[in-house]
């Protein structure tokens, strides 16, 4: 599902800004597009063939019928974060404390079966919060780049908003965050997103020095574009 959004999304986002203004003419255009077309379509029909000539191979688990078990998974968490609300039980408890609240479907309770949920039982109110922040200083990130950058730019800002808006939509139904390859694929598009925004602000010029410190919604863009946390003189810019 997070996939299908990320597709649809993106895909919809280019072709929006392409129709506007193109970035080939319109015959390559159309040659590019037409190729695009049969590109995806042999990568669908390879993906069925294979799914079906496998089909009997893959394990049990995986066409298992887990409505009720990722009920109880939702249902036992929301339980963990109600006893441990500020703080969290703590990372990758959750598999721990299960029997202790459920126990009834050991084989899926590896996860929360909710990537939001699981934050929550993991990170507490307190993690939540920050993970929040950072959310929405990369939304106001990307949004400022899109505004600001060239066509090139703007697409690239569009492809990084559609993986990340795919991975929220995904962990409503999982928990993506606990694992290591999604969460290496969602640093890189972090790292993607942040150097398209100092690209752009490199384009525009830098500002003026000042005394006074920068207003408050630009310093979680200035954060993220530094990547260098712990620097006393950053901390020290920011002081009154």
């Amino acid at each position: 599902l997070g996939l299908t959004v990320a597709a649809i999304v993106g895909t919809s986002g280019v072709l929006a800004r392409l129709r506007r203004r193109p970035l080939l003419p319109a015959p390559r255009w159309a040659i590019a597009g037409g190729a695009g077309l049969v590109v995806l379509v042999v990568l669908l029909v390879a993906v069925i063939v294979l799914g079906a000539a496998r089909w009997e191979t893959r394990p049990n688990w995986l066409f298992r019928g887990s409505f009720t078990a990722r009920e109880d998974a939702l249902g036992a968490a929301a339980e963990m974060f109600s006893d441990h609300p500020l703080l969290g039980a703590g990372p990758a408890t959750y598999a721990l404390l299960y029997p202790d609240y459920s126990g009834k479907f050991p084989i899926h309770a590896i996860h929360a079966h909710n990537g939001f949920l699981q934050a929550a039982v993991d990170l507490g109110l307190v993690g939540v919060a920050a993970a929040a922040l950072l959310a929405g200083a990369t939304g106001w990130l990307l949004w400022r780049t899109y505004r600001r950058s060239s066509r090139p730019q703007q697409l690239v800002v569009i492809a990084c908003g559609a993986a990340l808006g795919g991975f929220l939509v995904h962990n409503l139904a999982d928990a993506a965050n606990i694992w290591k390859a999604p969460l290496i694929a969602l640093a890189a598009v972090a790292a993607i997103s942040v150097h398209a925004y100092r690209e752009t602000e490199e384009e525009q010029g830098d500002p003026p020095e000042s005394d006074h410190p920068p207003p408050r919604r630009e310093i979680g863009a200035g954060l993220l574009s530094q990547l260098r946390l712990i620097r006393p003189q950053v901390l020290l810019r920011f002081l009154p």
